[in-house]
């Protein structure tokens, strides 16, 4: 719970950097290699291959979670027998999915009806090969979550992250071709070999390593479905939330498809680090015996809701302030002058859901994510329907809006809600809120006063703008965002001394 929480939760940056890494890097590339059409194409082709996550229905992090608690309790017969079924299930769920990529490549033109018919066989082929990389990668999740339960992060970062920058370096070259047929085969080789450095990984750095099927049982199958259950819902519902809007942008309005495609891209960015952070908190969670540990669950939770929030707005704000900037030096003016504003709000949007991520990770973490298995359905309905009718309203910048509207719907709801609030020794949902929310979330104002003053007084110098609102945003978050406790434990860090416990002992909040 301490260095080994910290630890993971920056290998988990890592990693998920490294995803970013892809992001960031081959799009430049792709954008003056491809016309608009086509990059919006394999931008859709890979939003449709990733829907073969959805038939993961949380088993990863339910392993995760299920590694933690059994290690934590000696407790390895049980340990083994869920990696078991787990694999075994997400090996026949990847043929499931991998059926239903391919009966959305061959409805592409009905998808997309303003699709160009010169880009409909290429299109076909890239969602094809997509989706195998991501089907072949479902069952080998489970041996990356073997070590983030083991909360040694640092294995599958280290084999995921060389398989992407592998991929960035294939996915360049392979633009060279012009067709994005050949993407989807580079896609789909390097998955492979990532699948395998995983595989290898845990044969031989873990403890008697099996998947042998005689431990598969129905009782395991139970405890996981029971697990699963809410967290499949969650990942129906972020479908909804971000997993249908570049096809609603291309069926409504395809000209924008590539513009809105690079402002998700860097839209990521902001999801992946909040993402990569909170997903340490589930094995920590995980660890706690919550019946006995409220004073330590609450530090937990409110410690890293804050630094979590604090890492959020320093990667946000540059996209917020200065995406034109950034847009410009990263895919060039003519994507800049169509996608700044569509970045800026779809940025915010994502602020905003994100700010209660990990109330929600520390959820799942304890076995809550039962009770407010409702929330993320009824903000991805309004998601959809919003983002259906504003986008024949307005176009793309209406999808963008849609999901900002989405994401308040969707943090009023948890708050109204809170199933934590007996773990958390009844602290009240304002409480939660003022402490983790709202009290950090100040730094904004003084960001944006700098980014009013940069726009206004600075030519377009590079990434100068950028940069100063980076630097703005670091001196915000540390006083506005972060408390005293915070402050002194971020020196230790540096210092590698932190932990996520204040080392005097829980700090009473709330």
């Amino acid at each position: 719970m301490k260095a080994k929480t910290l630890s993971n939760a920056i290998w988990n940056v890592v990693n998920g950097s490294s995803s970013a890494l892809v992001a960031v890097i081959v799009p430049p590339f792709l954008t003056r290699l491809l016309a608009p059409d086509a990059y919006g194409a394999w931008a859709v082709a890979l939003q449709i291959g990733a829907y073969v996550g959805l038939f993961g229905f949380g088993i990863q992090m339910a392993v995760g979670r299920y590694v933690a608690y059994c290690d934590a309790r000696g407790d390895r017969e049980q340990r083994d027998g869920i990696v078991a079924t787990a694999f075994w299930f997400l090996t026949t769920a990847s043929v499931a999915a991998f059926l239903v990529i391919l009966a959305a490549a061959f409805s592409i033109q009905r998808l997309l009806p303003e699709l160009d018919p010169a880009l409909v066989g290429q299109t076909r082929s890239a969602i094809v090969l997509v989706g195998l990389s991501l089907a072949i990668n479902l069952p080998a999740s489970v041996f990356a979550a073997i070590f983030t339960g083991l909360q040694r992060s640092h294995v599958p970062a280290q084999i995921q992250g060389a398989g992407r920058i592998l991929l960035a370096c294939g996915l360049i070259a392979a633009g060279q071709f012009r067709d994005i047929g050949v993407l989807g085969l580079v896609y789909v080789l390097i998955s492979a070999l990532t699948v395998a450095g995983l595989w290898f990984a845990w044969r031989t750095r873990t403890p008697a390593p099996s998947l042998a099927l005689r431990k598969v049982s129905a009782a395991h199958g139970r405890e996981l479905a029971s697990f699963c259950f809410s967290l499949t819902i969650w990942n129906f519902a972020m479908l909804m939330v971000s997993g249908l809007d570049l096809l609603i942008v291309g069926r409504y309005d395809y000209a924008s498809t590539a513009f809105f495609a690079v402002s998700v891209t860097l839209t990521t960015l902001v999801s992946g680090v909040l993402s990569s952070l909170a997903g340490a908190l589930v094995p920590a969670a995980a660890s706690v015996d919550h019946a006995e540990g409220t004073a330590e669950l609450r530090t937990l939770l409110f410690r890293a809701s804050r630094l979590i929030l604090a890492a959020s707005i320093v990667v946000s704000a540059p996209l917020i302030f200065q995406g034109q900037a950034i847009l410009n030096m990263w895919v060039g003016p003519a994507y800049a002058a169509q996608a700044t504003i569509l970045l800026a709000v779809l940025v915010l949007a994502t602020l905003i859901r994100n700010a209660m991520v990990p109330y929600v990770t520390v959820a799942i973490g304890i076995g809550y994510q039962r009770r407010m298995f409702a929330t993320p359905l009824v903000e991805g309905a309004v998601s959809v329907i919003a983002s259906v009718v504003l986008c024949q309203l307005l176009g793309a910048i209406g999808v963008a809006v849609a999901k900002a509207i989405g994401a308040v719907v969707g943090v009023a709801l948890l708050l109204v809600q809170h199933p934590l609030k007996q773990p958390l020794g009844g602290v009240s949902r304002f409480d939660y809120f003022r402490h983790c929310v709202m009290q950090p979330a100040l730094a904004l104002i003084p960001i944006a006063a700098v980014g009013w003053l940069v726009d206004r007084t600075l030519p377009d110098v590079g990434l100068v703008g950028p940069g100063l609102i980076f630097a703005a945003a670091v001196v915000a978050v540390w006083f506005f965002t972060l408390s005293s406790e915070d402050r002194t434990f971020a020196i230790q860090v540096v210092r590698h001394r932190g932990s996520l416990r204040h080392p005097s002992g829980p700090r009473a909040e709330g």
